[in-house]
């Protein structure tokens, strides 16, 4: 009997660096904690926003897609190539999010690719929205109109967890720079 194939996993990586224990954020930025447990609170929570909107990505692409199918022979050759080239885009930043990187970096580009997913989404919708209201065709507008309010509140949530992540109790946790190393980041003492 043939074993089922691996499930796509999201690689999260939790370092220990100079006694401190540290995540990667992207674009350089490192959140570091002083104990094991705070650091695997922070990232059970990391996990759920991201296993979350992926969830939700993988629901609404097809959605998107099943609308641009439905217009397909209205869509001039150059919308055709346009829309391919954006989802396109879409599955190669979606497959991104699954990529491991090197030790230490692994989770440096999730939510960049997540955003970048959603926005391309939002980009098509629009484009199809728009196209519904010049043509005239009110089914299309109808089916896009409701999809587009629905990703750009889902697009505001994950921007909102991604805030509320860095929050804890009312204080906020301060990325600062040092020389020596990358982004350093230390929880505010409660007032």
């Amino acid at each position: 009997m043939d074993s089922l194939p691996p499930m796509k996993q999201l690689y999260l990586e939790l370092t220990e660096y100079r006694n401190k224990y540290r995540i990667h954020l992207g674009n350089g930025s490192w959140l570091t904690f002083e104990n094991k447990t705070q650091a695997a609170k922070f990232l059970r929570k990391y996990k759920r926003i991201i296993r979350d909107n992926v969830n939700m990505l993988n629901l609404l692409q097809p959605n998107v897609n099943q609308l641009y199918r439905q217009t397909y022979f209205q869509l001039s050759e150059r919308d055709i190539n346009h829309y391919k080239r954006l989802f396109h885009g879409f599955d190669d930043r979606f497959t991104f999010i699954f990529k491991k990187f090197s030790s230490g970096n692994r989770n440096a580009f999730v939510f960049q690719n997540i955003q970048t997913c959603f926005n391309i989404l939002i980009e098509i919708v629009e484009s199809l929205h728009v196209f519904g209201q010049k043509s005239k065709n009110y089914n299309l507008t109808t089916n896009t109109r409701p999809l587009l309010k629905h990703l750009e509140a889902l697009n505001d949530t994950l921007s909102n967890d991604k805030r509320n992540l860095f929050m804890n109790d009312k204080n906020v946790i301060e990325l600062k720079n040092y020389r020596n190393e990358s982004t350093t980041t230390k929880h505010s003492v409660g007032n």
